[in-house]
């Protein structure tokens, strides 16, 4: 019978964290994009920028810039939490 933790391998620890955070972010209404449980810490990208997760603002870049959305990372619980910001000012 194979478990699904194994407390004594440490990509099995990482998985398991990883799916109790995916579990949080999908209560406060995340989708998962994609999640990488193998790398240290465990990584896991969402649609948008989660309310569990304090973030700041952009400026507006100067006249000319062209606007691309911004890849923001937020260290929560252990975990790398990724998004992409799509905010109207950038």
């Amino acid at each position: 019978m194979v478990r699904l933790r194994n407390p004594f391998n440490p990509i099995s620890r990482r998985a398991f964290h990883a799916l109790t955070v995916i579990e949080a972010l999908e209560r406060t209404g995340c989708r998962v994009i994609e999640a990488h449980a193998h790398t240290a810490p465990p990584v896991v990208r969402v649609d948008r920028r989660p309310s569990v997760v304090e973030s700041y603002g952009f400026r507006a870049p100067p006249p000319g810039c062209v606007r691309v959305p911004v890849l923001c990372v937020a260290e929560q619980w252990g975990t790398r939490i990724e998004w992409f910001s799509l905010e109207t000012n950038q």
